[in-house]
């Protein structure tokens, strides 16, 4: 699912989005959900699982997500070269918000903040934005949490976080692969 351009919104309740693939003629993307270049998504009540690169993105000014009571597990790395595996993502200078949530069982982290891209695309100046509250962020791979910007008050996401079981590293600074923002649709 994506939203993009500003004053593009969606807005979700019981809702499931699972088991989906990278794009057939490179094995690019899967994503679960995505919000980029100024789109907004509001979800209640959903769950994520088993998608490619990333559950729940949002990338660029702008751009946010607004969570409750989601679930989000078990993300893999893309079809094409396994990178990522990240539950939700906020970068570019997007805003993400999630309450009463379970991030679990990601291939490589539960949450991330950071600027944007991979290597395969521009990247961006701006850190993403992320509050987390009432939640659990367990059993990812390499850590619970990814920051990559500076100055970013991790408080922020620790509101009655539960963090455990995340492979010995609830939180981690180092640069972890970043999946690229904004990235147009192709024909």
């Amino acid at each position: 699912v994506r939203v993009m351009e500003a004053g593009s919104r969606i807005t979700f309740s019981d809702v499931v989005v699972r088991d989906t693939f990278g794009r057939q003629r490179d094995g690019w993307f899967g994503r679960g959900f995505e919000a980029n270049q100024g789109g907004r998504g509001e979800i209640t009540r959903g769950l994520f699982e088993r998608n490619r690169e990333v559950g729940l993105i949002a990338g660029g000014v702008g751009s946010s997500l607004i969570l409750q009571d989601v679930t989000v597990r078990d993300t893999l790395g893309r079809d094409v070269d396994g990178r990522g595996g990240t539950g939700i993502s906020a970068i570019c200078g997007a805003v993400v918000e999630v309450v009463r949530f379970a991030v679990t069982g990601n291939a490589l982290c539960g949450v991330q903040v950071a600027h944007g891209g991979d290597g395969s695309g521009p990247s961006c100046p701006d850190c993403g934005s992320m509050d987390l509250r009432d939640g659990e962020v367990s059993f990812n791979a390499v850590c619970g949490a990814n920051v990559q910007c500076a100055g970013f008050d991790f408080n922020r996401l620790m509101d009655n976080v539960w963090y455990h079981d995340n492979n010995g590293q609830n939180l981690e600074t180092t640069e972890l692969p970043v999946p690229a923002a904004g990235t147009p649709i192709e024909e």
